[in-house]
C-alpha cells in the first residue's frame, strides 16, 4: 500500500508540474550551426578540460547522443557545422563511444566486460507501473579500447579537443596520468588520456600538446571543481571522502591555470561549481516522503546523525526530524538511494533493515552473511545498538541510515566547500590569459528560486525527468541543459574572439530520455510523453546508488 501511494504521489507531482507549465512562446535568439562569423576562433584551436558534464555524460553513461550534445561539441557545432564535431577529419575531435556507450563494468563468467551502465525507461509492468533499469549490455565486444570496435576514436594520433573525464577531481588536473595514478581512480581517465601512447601526458599537459604549435588565438575551456564535493553529498556526508580541503583546492586550480597560460595565444574561459545540494538527486524524495508522513499523521521520523558508513556507522546518533522539516532544503534532503528505504517507514519484520547492516558490517566480517537472521539481528544490535524489529526510521533503535540523508550540518559543510571553492575560481578571472567566467552556479541558483527558466519558448525545470534540465540520473544536465551552458561560453567567445557565432537554439535539442531498445538518437523530443502520467518511472534506489559512486561517493580519501 505505502508504495502504490508513493506511485501516486510521484504521478500527482508530474500531473501538477504540466498543469503549470507556461503557455507563452517567444522568437529564440539562436541560430543555424555555421552561419555566423568566426573572427579568430576556430574549433580546432579549442581544448574542453573538464568532467563527466563536459564530456557528455548522461544517465549514468557516455554514450555518442550525449557526447554530441556536450557543451563543448555544441560550440564547436555552432561555430563551423555539423559536419565539424565528433570523429574522421572534423575540427573538434572527441572519444566517441558507440550506442549504448559505457558508464559501468560486469562480471560475466568471472571476466570483467565493460558495460553501457545507461539508465533507461524499460517498459510497464502488468500494473502500468513504468520500469526503469541500468543498461548492462556490453559495450562493443566488452573490451577496453583500443581492441573494442565501440571506442570509434581510440586511435587517434593527437590528443582529443574534449578532454571532459567523467569522475575526476581537481588533483587529477595536472597529476592524472593513468587511471591506477589518479586521485579519483576514474577508469575514463585510461579512455580519454590513453597513455602512454600519447606520451604520457596529464590533461592539461595533453591541451598543451595540441595547442602550443598551432598559430593563432586559441581557447581553452576549464571546469573542473564540482566532484570535490559531489561524491561527499551524494553518499548523504557519510563518503570517507570529505570535499576536498579549500587550500588545496586553490593551490591545484592555480597550478593547473599557471600550466594552460604557457600556452602561446591562448584564452582561459573558466566556469564555477553549481549547489550540488539543489540538483534532483536532492531534491526529489523529500517533498514525496513529507506528505506521505504527512497523510499516514506521523509526525516526525528518526535518522542517524553523523554516522560514517562504512568507516564507522556506530558513531551515528538517533535524531527526530519533524515532518515539516523533511525535504526542507536547509534542514533535511532525502537522496534518490532512499527510495527502497522509504517504502519500508514504518516496517517492523526487519528485513530492511537487516539486509542495509549486514552489507555494512560484512566490509569487516563477510561471515556474517551466511548467519541465520537471529545471529544477524543480535550482532547488529550488539554492535551499532540498532534494532532492525524496531519501526523502521520512527524509532530512534532503528533509524533511518545516514546515507539515505543529507542533513543540515553536512548541506552547511558542502555549501561552504561550494562557496570557498567558487571563491579560489573567481579570484583567477581577468588574471593572465582567463579572459571570463560562465557563473554556472548563479544561473542554476537563479533557476531553482524561479523553479525553472524559459529558453526559446519553452519552459524548462530541475524537476527530475519531467523537467527537461536533468538526464534520468538526477546529477547531469540533459542535452537542452547543455544547450544553455553552450550559450553562455558562446557569449564570451563572440566578445573575445570578435565572433559572431550564432547561439544554439535549444528548444531543437532532445531531452534525454532514452527508451530501452531504442538508440538515443532515433528519440525525438516526443518520444517519451511525460504529459501522460503512466510514463514516469518509479524509482529504483539500486540505479542512484550506482550513480552516486559515479560521482565518488564511498571511495577512499583522496587528500
Amino acid at each position: 500500500m505505502r508504495h502504490l501511494l508513493l506511485f501516486a504521489l510521484l504521478l500527482f507531482s508530474c500531473i501538477t508540474y504540466l498543469s503549470c507549465t507556461p503557455e507563452r512562446t517567444f522568437p529564440t535568439e539562436g541560430g543555424e550551426p555555421g552561419t555566423g562569423t568566426l573572427g579568430s576562433f576556430d574549433a580546432s584551436r579549442y581544448v574542453a578540460i573538464g568532467n563527466s558534464i563536459t564530456a557528455g555524460f548522461l544517465s549514468n553513461s557516455l554514450y555518442e547522443a550525449g557526447q554530441l550534445m556536450s557543451y563543448p561539441a555544441l560550440i564547436a557545432r555552432q561555430a563551423h557545422g555539423n559536419s565539424e564535431v565528433g570523429v574522421g577529419q572534423s575540427k573538434f575531435q572527441m572519444p566517441i563511444i558507440a550506442e549504448p556507450g559505457f558508464g559501468t563494468a560486469v562480471t560475466v563468467g568471472g571476466n570483467t566486460v565493460l558495460a553501457s551502465g545507461r539508465i533507461e525507461l524499460g517498459g510497464f509492468s502488468s500494473t502500468g507501473t513504468p520500469i526503469t533499469f541500468i543498461n548492462t549490455s556490453p559495450t562493443g565486444n566488452g573490451q577496453p579500447p583500443p581492441n573494442n570496435p565501440a571506442f570509434r576514436n581510440a586511435t587517434l594520433q593527437r590528443p582529443y579537443n574534449n578532454l571532459g573525464i567523467p569522475g575526476i577531481v581537481m588533483g587529477d588536473a595536472t597529476a592524472a596520468i593513468t587511471t591506477a595514478n589518479s586521485l579519483s581512480r576514474s577508469p575514463f581517465i585510461d579512455i580519454i588520456l590513453r597513455n602512454p601512447a600519447l606520451g604520457n601526458r596529464s590533461p592539461v599537459q595533453q591541451a598543451a600538446a595540441l595547442l602550443a604549435p598551432q598559430q593563432g588565438d586559441k581557447l581553452v575551456t576549464f571546469w573542473l571543481g564540482n566532484n570535490d564535493v559531489l561524491g561527499y553529498a551524494t553518499s548523504g556526508g557519510v563518503s570517507p571522502a570529505a570535499p576536498t580541503p579549500t587550500a588545496t583546492f586553490a593551490l591545484l586550480y592555480n597550478r593547473a591555470l599557471d600550466s594552460l597560460r604557457r600556452i602561446p595565444n591562448v584564452k582561459i574561459i573558466v566556469a564555477n561549481i553549481p549547489d550540488v545540494t539543489a540538483i534532483p538527486f536532492m531534491t526529489t524524495l523529500g517533498p514525496l516522503l513529507r506528505t506521505l508522513l504527512t497523510l499516514n499523521r506521523i509526525p516526525a521520523i528518526f535518522y542517524q546523525r553523523g554516522g560514517t558508513v562504512p568507516a564507522n556507522p556506530a558513531v551515528g546518533v538517533p535524531t527526530q526530524l519533524p515532518t515539516a522539516e523533511v525535504g526542507n532544503p536547509a534542514r533535511a534532503l532525502i537522496l534518490l538511494t532512499a527510495s527502497s528505504a522509504i517504502q519500508q517507514v514504518g516496517a517492523t519484520n526487519g528485513v530492511f533493515a537487516r539486509e542495509y547492516w549486514v552489507n555494512i558490517l560484512a566490509t569487516a566480517n563477510p561471515a556474517i552473511r551466511n548467519l541465520p537472521a537471529a545471529q544477524q539481528d543480535t550482532i547488529i544490535r550488539q554492535t551499532l545498538g540498532i534494532v532492525t524489529t524496531a519501526p523502521f526510521a520512527l524509532s530512534p533503535q532503528n533509524p533511518l541510515p545516514n546515507q539515505f540523508i543529507l542533513d543540515d550540518g553536512e548541506i552547511a559543510v558542502a555549501r561552504n566547500a561550494i562557496r570557498e571553492f567558487n571563491d579560489a575560481i573567481r579570484a583567477q578571472v581577468g588574471q593572465r590569459s582567463v579572459v571570463g567566467l560562465v557563473d554556472i552556479n548563479s544561473i542554476f541558483n537563479d533557476i531553482v528560486r524561479n523553479g525553472g527558466i524559459e529558453v526559446d519558448g519553452e519552459w524548462l525545470s530541475p524537476t527530475l525527468a519531467t523537467g527537461g534540465l536533468f538526464s534520468m540520473d538526477g546529477v547531469h544536465p540533459s542535452p537542452k541543459a547543455h544547450g544553455i551552458i553552450a550559450n553562455k561560453f558562446i557569449q564570451v567567445i563572440n566578445r573575445e574572439f570578435n565572433a559572431q557565432i550564432p547561439l544554439v537554439i535549444v528548444r531543437n535539442l532532445p531531452n534525454g530520455i532514452v527508451q530501452a531498445g531504442r538508440p538515443a538518437s532515433a528519440l525525438p523530443n516526443e518520444a517519451i510523453d511525460f504529459s501522460k502520467p503512466e510514463h514516469l518511472k518509479f524509482l529504483d534506489a539500486k540505479l542512484y546508488e550506482a550513480v552516486a559512486k559515479q560521482c565518488g561517493a564511498f571511495r577512499d580519501p583522496i587528500f
